[in-house]
C-alpha cells in the first residue's frame, strides 16, 4: 500500500519540466509518476481523482494545495499554506471559491498541513477551525541558497550589468505583496546613486511588473533559480514587504546567502526570520519603509551584523525536518508502514 501525493501549481507537461530535483527523485522505483491534465481550480480538477485509491493502491493521498479533489476511496492530506486568497484576495469570485473550498478541505481532510504557526492560527480563526488540527511543517532552505563565493559573485554582476549598489526586491505585482509600496518608499527614500531591482522569471512575468518602473526602479529579466543566491548575496540588502505571507521563503533564503534583510514587521517573517533580519512597520506606510530603507542603506555595521546572523538563522529549516513532520502526520490519518 502507498501514500500518494499531488502536486499543486503549475503542471508540467513532461517529467523533465518539473522543479528542483524532483524529476530525478520521482524516478527512483519506489515512485510512480501520474500525469493529470486537470486545469488548476477547474471542475475537472475536483473529480480527476475519484477512485484513486483503489486505482493505484493508496492508503493516503495529500493534495499540498487548499483545493482538493472527491471521493479518492481513501483519507485525504491537505496542505494550506495561507489564508491570503481570503484576505487579499484577486477577485470576488476568487475570494468565494477560496472560502468553500478552504472550509470544505479543513473540515474533511484527515490530517491538515501549514508552514507556521502563524498561518495555523490565520487559518483557524477565518474559516472557525480547530487550531489543534492542524500540524505546522516550516518549509526548508535547499542547499542551493548559501554565500557564493566573491569571484563567482563579481562576475554574475558583471554579465548581469549590476555594476551600482542595489536594493533586492523579490515580489509580484499581487496585492499582498505591497510592491508598489515599495517602489514609491524607494523613490521617496533619495539615496544617491543606488537603484532598486526587481526580478522576472520571463517576458511575461516582466510585462506584468512593467508598472514597477520607475526613475532608478529596475526590472531583470530571464532570473532562473541559480541565479537568486547571486543576485541576494549581491545587493546592498534585500527587501521583503509583503503585508502577509504563510511562510516568507524568500527573505530566509536570502539571509541564508548571508544578504542583509529588511523585513516587514508581520507574523509569519517574525517566527521564521527571527532576529535575523532589519524590521519595518507596514502600518507606517510609505514615509515608514522610506525611512527604514534609508537607514539601513546608511549603516555598515548594521548590515554586516544581518550577513553574518542570516545562515546561522537559516540552518533551522531543512527539508528533513518537513519531510519527518510530514511522515508522522500521515501515519496518524492512515496506516502508513514505517
Amino acid at each position: 500500500m502507498r501514500a500518494g501525493a499531488v502536486c499543486g501549481g503549475q503542471r508540467p507537461g513532461r517529467a523533465g519540466e518539473l522543479p528542483g530535483p524532483l524529476a530525478s527523485v520521482l524516478a527512483a522505483p519506489r515512485f510512480q509518476l501520474v500525469p493529470c491534465d486537470a486545469p488548476l481550480y477547474s471542475v475537472r480538477e475536483l473529480f480527476a481523482f475519484r477512485g484513486a485509491a483503489d486505482r493505484f493502491g493508496l492508503d493516503l493521498l495529500h493534495f499540498p494545495h487548499y483545493v482538493r479533489a472527491f471521493a479518492p476511496g481513501c483519507p485525504v492530506a491537505v496542505t494550506i499554506h495561507d489564508a491570503i486568497h481570503l484576505s487579499h484576495p484577486p477577485s470576488l469570485a476568487a475570494a468565494g471559491y477560496a472560502r468553500v473550498m478552504l472550509s470544505w478541505s479543513a473540515r474533511t481532510a484527515a490530517v491538515l498541513f501549514t508552514p507556521t504557526a502563524a498561518a495555523r492560527d490565520d487559518i483557524a480563526a477565518r474559516l472557525g477551525v480547530d487550531s489543534s488540527r492542524f500540524t505546522v511543517t516550516p518549509n526548508g532552505v535547499e542547499s542551493l541558497f548559501s554565500p557564493p563565493a566573491d569571484t563567482e559573485l563579481a562576475e554574475f554582476r558583471r554579465s548581469r550589468e549590476l555594476d551600482t549598489d542595489y536594493v533586492l526586491c523579490v515580489g509580484t505585482h499581487r496585492r499582498h505583496k505591497n510592491l508598489a509600496a515599495a517602489v514609491a518608499a524607494f523613490v521617496a527614500a533619495g539615496l544617491e546613486g543606488a537603484s532598486m531591482v526587481i526580478p522576472a522569471r520571463g517576458e511575461r512575468e516582466a510585462a506584468a511588473l512593467a508598472a514597477s518602473r520607475r526613475a532608478g526602479v529596475r526590472v531583470l529579466p530571464d532570473v532562473r533559480d541559480a541565479d537568486l543566491p547571486l543576485l541576494y548575496a549581491g545587493a546592498r540588502f534585500v527587501l521583503a514587504p509583503s503585508l502577509v505571507e504563510g511562510f516568507g521563503l524568500a527573505p530566509l533564503e536570502a539571509a541564508a546567502c548571508g544578504a542583509a534583510v529588511l523585513a516587514s514587521d508581520i507574523a509569519a517573517h517574525r517566527e521564521v526570520l527571527g532576529e535575523s533580519v532589519a524590521w519595518f512597520a507596514p502600518s507606517t506606510g510609505v514615509s515608514g519603509l522610506a525611512a527604514a530603507i534609508g537607514s539601513l542603506w546608511r549603516d555598515d555595521p548594521r548590515r554586516a551584523e544581518l550577513r553574518a546572523r542570516g545562515p546561522i538563522r537559516a540552518r533551522r529549516f531543512d527539508w528533513a525536518t518537513t519531510a519527518r513532520l510530514t511522515l508522522a502526520g500521515y501515519r496518524r490519518a492512515a496506516p502508513i508502514p514505517a
